[in-house]
């Protein structure tokens, strides 16, 4: 979840780079869906991620990630 909206993986990868001023680190993990700024539900140990001009990019292995907002349905819990 970013700035309140919760985001999905659109499984493309980001052409380019990513500034490393923006990058932010995710803050907790949850089993269900994530209700707060800065969580994850599929990585544990902690990830990368940051706000592009294309969505949200997340360090997957090796790879930035292009996520966009979840369904409205799925906004809403």
């Amino acid at each position: 979840m970013v700035d309140g909206v919760l985001y999905w993986s659109t499984d493309e990868i980001l052409a380019g780079e990513v500034d490393p001023s923006i990058i932010r680190d995710t803050t907790s993990y949850t089993d269900g869906m994530p209700e707060e700024d800065g969580q994850t539900n599929f990585a544990r140990e902690g990830t990368q991620y940051a706000v592009t001009a294309d969505g949200v990019a997340v360090l997957v292995g090796h790879e930035w990630v292009l996520f966009e907002p979840a369904p409205s349905w799925a906004q809403e819990g």
